[in-house]
């Protein structure tokens, strides 16, 4: 607080960053503990703005299973989203579900500086990731899980119709 009685104009920004998919290292217990968060179409929406893909409109899932490791946490799960894009060959709105591996050992500590091209494995998990305190937010980790999985042409899921393709400026 301020002398004046105000909060601190620096109050709101830090519980912003705080995230929607943070995971408290004292919930954690020895043998593992299982986390699943609610994946809204705001936060797809906002993640996903300047892409060509948008929220389906429904909730999704990340559901992780975090474990203790010597050097901090191992992270493995999945994020499960229906998403919309505008399909290449017909331009019509295709949904698509997407169940995306999520895969990735956090460290206490400050990020490191390295290379773009060390942050993904080849089994595409995400290497290694930081926190600092006792919370994990794996926001960003999970984007970068999303964006890195998206597909780059978008098709209908169950293939365009001879209509769809050869229709003449109907819509």
């Amino acid at each position: 607080m301020l002398d004046s009685g105000r909060p601190s104009p620096y109050v709101a920004p830090v519980m912003a960053q705080r995230g929607a998919f943070v995971v408290g290292t004292t919930r954690v217990q020895e043998g593992g503990s299982d986390f699943t968060f609610p994946v809204t179409p705001g936060w797809l929406d906002r993640e996903l703005e300047g892409c060509d893909h948008a929220s389906a409109g429904e909730d999704g899932t990340f559901a992780i299973r975090v474990s203790p490791v010597s050097s901090g946490f191992w992270v493995d799960g999945h994020l499960s989203v229906r998403l919309k894009a505008t399909c290449v060959r017909c331009l019509r709105d295709a949904e698509t579900r997407m169940r995306i591996p999520f895969k990735v050992h956090m460290t206490p500590g400050p990020p490191e500086s390295r290379d773009e091209e060390e942050s993904v494995d080849e089994d595409g998990g995400l290497g290694v990731g930081h926190f600092q305190g006792t919370d994990m937010v794996l926001d960003s980790l999970v984007r970068e899980s999303l964006v890195l999985a998206l597909p780059m042409n978008p098709t209908c899921p169950g293939g365009c119709s001879l209509e769809d393709l050869y229709r003449d400026g109907e819509d």
